[in-house]
């Protein structure tokens, strides 16, 4: 379905989850009237694109983020599958993740999940937020417990930081069945550092 344009500030997130958590955390951070738009899958960014820059009101829009799972590889790969997006709509880049084109427009930025550097995903960084909890080592004591169990094939394709996310959230009151929905019933410390980089790069895009 095409989601209309409603606001001049546009970010663009991999899916629900990231939907909610970073809306929770634009709230709380005081950042407004942005609009975030899940583009349902990592591979889908370039399509989601297409179909926003083709609307009437994409002229109208003044500032543009994207936001990005490393994945397995380290964040330059995912940096460069962005920025070649926006060359296709000749559309400005940043000079790299966490920053922001200056004297553009739209201005833009680009930021990849969790550090800008190495592999992983948003699960590693709200991870990062709740890992000195007393109760996390239950967690970690559980997760390496069941991993003694999983076969050959099931390794091949085990996700661990989604694996220690739901194994919190069910530890958690009320329990929430993943991320986002974590997020929003505030299940990640929002006020840890680990987060200070990516609350500094939303509010210098959209503020």
């Amino acid at each position: 379905m095409l989601e209309k344009i409603e606001k001049t500030k546009l970010l663009l997130v991999e899916g629900k989850d990231e939907l909610n958590f970073f809306n929770k955390l634009l709230q709380l951070i005081e950042v407004i009237e942005v609009q975030t738009i899940n583009v349902e899958g990592k591979d889908n960014f370039k399509n989601k694109m297409h179909a926003l820059y083709n609307q009437e009101g994409f002229n109208k829009v003044i500032r543009l983020g994207f936001i990005r799972d490393a994945e397995m590889e380290k964040a330059n790969s995912a940096f460069d599958s962005i920025c070649s997006i926006l060359k296709s709509f000749n559309l400005p880049e940043p000079n790299q993740s966490n920053n922001i084109t200056k004297n553009t427009y739209p201005t833009i930025g680009i930021y990849i999940v969790p550090d800008n550097s190495g592999a992983g995903m948003l699960e590693n960084l709200c991870l990062k937020t709740i890992e000195r909890q007393k109760k996390y080592i239950c967690v970690e004591q559980f997760i390496k417990c069941c991993e003694n169990y999983l076969t050959d094939e099931e390794k091949k394709i085990y996700n661990a930081p989604k694996a220690h996310v739901q194994s919190y959230l069910a530890s958690c009151v009320p329990i929430a069945n993943n991320l986002g929905i974590g997020a929003l019933r505030g299940h990640w410390d929002f006020n840890h550092e680990a987060l200070n980089d990516i609350k500094h790069f939303l509010q210098s895009l959209f503020q």
